[in-house]
This record gives structure tokens, sequence and C-alpha cells, in this order.
């Protein structure tokens, strides 16, 4: 019988940065996000976890806290894609009600809300036209 864990070659432990920007990343870059401090936002009960970004291409991944009741009014990105990944909770677009492992992706400009009744976090991917 073949034991392929033993024809993997042997890796250590991943190196945590707290260099989060993508401009001075070197091959790769591992971060352990609930090292980093929630920061409050321009919203009243929305905190947030910036894990990495980009000055270069305007590049973001944040995840966002938002507690029970929030409601962020009705807002678009003119030139970002925005992608929306569920992590727990519940959460709303003023569209669709999704629950964690959900996902969007919206095109530049589209016009949205962001509700929750009882508190989610979700990750969020802002990538501008053309930088990818």
């Amino acid at each position: 019988m073949h034991n392929s864990a033993s024809a993997q070659p042997h890796l250590s432990a991943p190196q945590l940065t707290s260099n989060r920007l993508i401009d001075d990343l070197g091959e790769v870059a591992y971060t352990s996000t609930g090292q980093i401090e929630w920061t409050p936002t321009r919203w009243a009960g929305v905190l947030e976890r910036r894990v990495t970004a980009s000055l270069s291409t305007g590049f973001r991944v944040i995840v966002l806290k938002m507690e029970p009741e929030t409601f962020l009014d009705v807002h678009f990105h003119p030139d970002e894609f925005e992608q929306v990944f569920i992590l727990a909770g519940d959460f709303s677009d003023g569209t669709h009600s999704l629950a964690p492992g959900d996902y969007i992706l919206r095109r530049p400009g589209h016009k949205h809300i962001a509700y929750t009744k009882n508190g989610a976090e979700v990750l969020v991917i802002f990538n501008k036209v053309g930088s990818l």
C-alpha cells in the first residue's frame, strides 16, 4: 500500500505577517485575520478589519462586522466590482436575503443597500475596473 503522506515534501508552518499591502507582497503572505483589530467605519454599527489592499490598483479585501439592525442606505461603487461572501449571520442587499456561505458579485455602478436584522460578518472584495 502506498502512503501518499510520506511522499509529500515537509512544509513548515506559514509565517504570518502584519504587512498587508499587496504592493509590498513577496511571493505569498499569510495573515491571521483574527489578529487584525476591528476599526470603526463611517457607518454606525459597522466595524471593519482591513485584510489587504493595493495602493496601485485599488484592490481591497475587508471583513465587515455589522451589529443587529444595521442599515446602510442606497449606495454604489462607480468604478469597482464588489464581491461579498457571507461569513456569519443574516444579510440583505434589498433584493435578496442571504445566509452564511452565500455570495454576491456586483458590477460597478449597481445600486444596493446593506441590512442585517440579527448581525452579520461579511468578507468584501473590491476590484477597480481594469485592475485585473
